[in-house]
């Protein structure tokens, strides 16, 4: 890795995951890098990615590996033994009833939490001679990481929070979202900056925290120039739909909390088009089963996915694209995720979840249609709205290339990124220990200081 020898400033980027999936990171690095920032990347290897050094689009990727040995391994591997022999014992006693999944969540946590730790050490050894400017952590996982590289090295410390994260997830123990709020609240406010992907989550880690309010850059895609769908990724093709035939996409992983399960059965009560889910997850076995069960065969499709880069051209030869999320869990009831963003640059109407974050910005920007997400028939009503009218339909369609074209891209999103970088940057323009000079509020001032 680079040395302190470098004139131009370094950005040190953290991220928990193998950065293949991972399109903010990847439009944040291209960005920095094209804004005259030497950038690396600290990822992990994964099954589908053990390349441990590369250079893609002019910033570095450095991944490091999680090792399955060491004492915190094999003390959690001990562990996990012998409660799963007691609960054998107790089960055969008839007095383990109910203790089996909890105690198996738990051990997982806490494997999780060992396997944080273990990157989190493999990544400041991977930057130990790294002089950078500014370290940018993504998500929660990587607080500590980031604020250590920084005070190690010199640097300004930036967090960014795609989610929502304390509370994310239901199947969380009370054990493991308690570790994660005191982890968020003891490390983002030694934070230089904080930024987050929606102004609703941005005033939440204000109230909770009592931090300035964190910056928001949205996880807009770039400008796209029209252009024809690839055959293989082709919708009407694969199905031998006719031109005239809507179809309502959703692409996306396949998870609870997603209201696939109501989309698709609001199939029953359309009165034109198709509804197609293209993706992926743990949940796509038990859709299938729906489609088939539910009497939409021929009305419902699920199609595979396309690779990141081209889901927005993909996209662009449906009519309507969706967003059907319920209320699954607090960052749910927030989220504002990249396919809505997505389908606004393919030039989409939007049916959307009556959520908050959602809800605003189709209603603001007039792209379509809001609906209540745990009831079919309201889903396929609002939608017949969009596709039994075409004069309809192709207004929400022009609203949407406007917007994005305007406002919902990442030239305009990035842009906020990299000012921020350019002040950090100039805060410590000498490389020197961290200096606690006050930025403004917008520019995500050292918190708690």
């Amino acid at each position: 890795m680079s040395g302190h020898t470098h004139h131009t400033p370094g950005v040190v980027m953290f991220v928990m995951n193998d950065l293949l999936n991972d399109p903010r990171v990847q439009r944040e690095a291209r960005s920095a890098v094209l804004a005259g920032f030497r950038v690396t990347v600290v990822a992990m290897q994964s099954d589908r990615c053990r390349v441990p050094r590369q250079t893609v689009d002019g910033y570095e990727i450095v991944r490091v590996r999680l090792l399955r040995f060491g004492i915190m391994y094999a003390v959690v591997r001990v562990w996990r033994l012998v409660v799963l022999a007691g609960l054998v014992l107790l089960q055969a006693e008839g007095t383990a009833r109910g203790l089996s999944t909890k105690q198996m969540q738990v051990i997982s946590e806490v494997g999780l939490l060992r396997d944080t730790l273990w990157l989190t050490f493999a990544m400041l050894w991977a930057v130990r001679s790294e002089g950078a400017a500014v370290f940018h952590g993504n998500d929660l996982p990587t607080l500590p990481l980031t604020t250590w590289a920084a005070r190690l090295h010199g640097g300004k410390a930036l967090y960014d929070s795609h989610e929502l994260w304390v509370g994310m997830c239901p199947g969380w123990t009370p054990f493991f979202n308690t570790v994660a709020r005191w982890v968020e609240r003891r490390y983002i406010r030694q934070m230089d900056a904080v930024v987050t992907v929606n102004d609703l989550i941005a005033e939440e880690l204000r109230r909770q925290y009592r931090i300035p309010l964190p910056t928001v850059v949205r996880n807009c895609p770039k400008p796209v120039v029209p252009c024809a769908v690839d055959p293989s990724y082709s919708i009407r093709a694969k199905l031998a739909l006719s031109p005239e035939t809507p179809i309502i996409l959703y692409q996306g992983r396949y998870e609870l909390g997603r209201g696939l399960e109501e989309l698709i059965e609001s199939a029953r009560y359309l009165s034109r088009g198709v509804i197609v889910l293209r993706g992926y997850g743990s949940n796509e076995a038990d859709l299938r089963q729906r489609v088939d069960g539910h009497g939409v065969q021929g009305r419902v499709f699920m199609v595979e996915p396309v690779p990141m880069a081209d889901l927005v051209t993909a996209a662009s030869e449906a009519d309507v694209g969706v967003v059907s999320y319920t209320a699954y869990s607090p960052n749910n009831y927030y989220a504002s995720p990249n396919k809505l963003f997505e389908y606004i640059m393919a030039g989409l109407a939007i049916a959307v979840s009556n959520l908050p974050v959602l809800e605003k910005i189709v209603r603001d920007h007039d792209l379509g249609v809001v609906f209540d997400p745990a009831d079919p028939k309201h889903i396929a009503e609002q939608l017949n709205a969009l596709v039994g009218n075409p004069a309809r339909l192709r207004a929400c369609r022009e609203n949407a290339t406007c917007v994005a074209h305007n406002r919902y891209n990442w030239d305009h999103e990035g842009g906020k990124l990299i000012s921020l970088y350019r002040t950090l940057a100039a805060g410590n323009a000498h490389g020197g220990a961290h200096c606690p000079r006050a930025l403004s509020e917008q520019s995500g001032p050292r918190h708690g200081r």
